[in-house]
Parts: C-alpha cells; structure tokens; sequence
C-alpha cells in the first residue's frame, strides 16, 4: 500500500495530464527526494536503536522522539526554506531555463518534503510500539487521499498545477496526523 501511495501519483498524472507535467513532476521529486532520504534514512536508523532500546525498558521514548525531532528540524529548516522561495530560479540557473516548471513544482511539493523528512524517521515508532496495525490505517488513509486529490484536481478543476498543490495537501495532513501517532506512541500514550 505504501509503494502505491507513493507512486500512485505518477500513473494518475500520467493518464490525465500531458507527458511534460508527468516529467517536470518526476525531476522535481527525485531531486528533492534523493538527498532527503538518505539523510532521514541514516538518522531513522539511529532513532529505531535508541529507541527500541529505551522504548523496551520504559514503555515509552519521549526523550529520544523530541531530540530526533530537533535534529531533524534544525538540519531541514533552512535548506527547505531557501528552496521554497528559490526553487523556481534555482532550478532554471541549474537546469536551464526550460526546467523552472519543474522549480514551479518543486516549491509546491516542499511542505510535502519538508514533513515528509520531519516523521518518516520517526515512523520507527509504529514497529517500536508494535503498531503496525495502525499504519496499516494510516497507509490506507494516504492511498485513499492521494487519489481523492489528484481525482479533485483532474476532474474539477482540470489543471494540473491545482492537482500537484492538492496532492501535497493530502500528503502534508498525512505526515501531520503521523507525526501526531508516532508523538504518543513515544510518550507511551496509545495502548
């Protein structure tokens, strides 16, 4: 369901938008998505060590969960913010001039990314907590919202820049109702 969710998006765009969008959309995400993941990867290994260690002793790893968070906010907040007002002109400095779309794109999908790098580390706390029943849940929910946007997008608004903005909505109260699970699995609140 999550290899879905995430790549759901891209068959939507591809059978309701021209191939330019589905590109554009693509490069964008994995320039903002290569770097982030490796950086939240390594981070969430660590975060799953600690974790499970205290989690296991305590019931409960709140501690750890805030210092992963600030870690995790100090090292994101700049370069996202910088990228959220920049992408457009960065990417068409880089990438010439015919690739600014795929800034365009790139600056709606920072929340997205930005939230994204904030809990996906921090989503250890499902298998931690043994909660996987709850992700479950929560992979569901994206799968289901993902679509309803794109679906929002398509077939009442017919633009593609609306389904991209509404497909990181979906995506950002996604990662927020995660961070909110994973929050109180730390604190050892959800039995």
């Amino acid at each position: 369901i999550n290899s879905l969710s995430g790549q759901s998006h891209i068959i939507f765009f591809s059978s309701f938008f021209n191939a330019s969008v589905v590109g554009y959309l693509s490069f964008a995400q994995k320039l903002l998505g290569m770097p982030m993941s490796l950086i939240a990867i390594s981070i969430g290994d660590v975060f799953r060590q600690e974790a499970t260690v205290h989690y296991n002793k305590n019931k409960e790893c709140i501690n750890i969960y805030k210092s992963t968070f600030k870690k995790l906010f100090i090292i994101s907040i700049l370069p996202f913010t910088i990228l959220f007002f920049l992408a457009p002109a960065i990417f068409s400095i880089i990438f010439g001039e015919s690739w600014r779309v795929a800034g365009e794109y790139a600056q709606v999908l920072i929340p997205m990314y930005f939230l994204q790098f904030l809990t996906s580390p921090l989503s250890n706390m499902y298998m931690i907590a043994e909660k996987q029943k709850l992700d479950l849940y929560w992979q569901i929910y994206l799968l289901i919202s993902v679509v309803i946007s794109i679906l929002i997008g398509y077939f009442i608004f017919n633009d593609s820049y609306i389904s991209i903005v509404l497909f990181t909505a979906s995506y950002s109260i996604a990662y927020f109702i995660n961070a909110i699970f994973t929050y109180n699995f730390a604190k050892g609140k959800i039995k």
